[in-house]
């Protein structure tokens, strides 16, 4: 498992990239009623891919939050996540919160080194 971070370092690492909207219901609300407008849900469908893809990028979230919100899963818990990065940062996160944020930082420590779900990351 990856050594846990403090809040200092989840500040400088894996907030919020600038320039990226920061996610509304308004935005959550567009992208859920264009998902179903879609006629396969999945992400075998190339239109749900391109609009997942659309979301991830437009509001700096994971694959799976733009998927989740697309099928109207668990919107509530990542518009309240947003507000309270978007008003103090980490410094008004929870614990776990903080948790969260360590799982996506080590998420994307996998994607580039290679690793599945299950591998373990060196704890240097």
């Amino acid at each position: 498992m990856a050594k846990k971070s403090n809040k200092q370092e989840i500040n400088k690492t894996v907030l919020h990239k600038p320039g990226a909207e920061w996610l509304t219901r308004d935005i959550c609300d567009y992208y859920h009623d264009k998902a179903k407008e879609i006629s396969d849900h999945s992400t075998g469908d190339p239109g749900f891919n391109a609009l997942c893809k659309e979301l991830k990028e437009r509001c700096d979230i994971t694959e799976t939050q733009a998927i989740n919100i697309m099928n109207g899963y668990h919107i509530n818990e990542y518009i309240a996540f947003h507000e309270k990065l978007q008003a103090g940062g980490a410094d008004w996160l929870s614990g776990d919160d903080i948790e969260y944020l360590e799982w996506i930082a080590e998420k994307e420590e996998r994607k580039k080194t290679g690793l599945d779900d299950y591998s373990l990351l060196d704890d240097d």
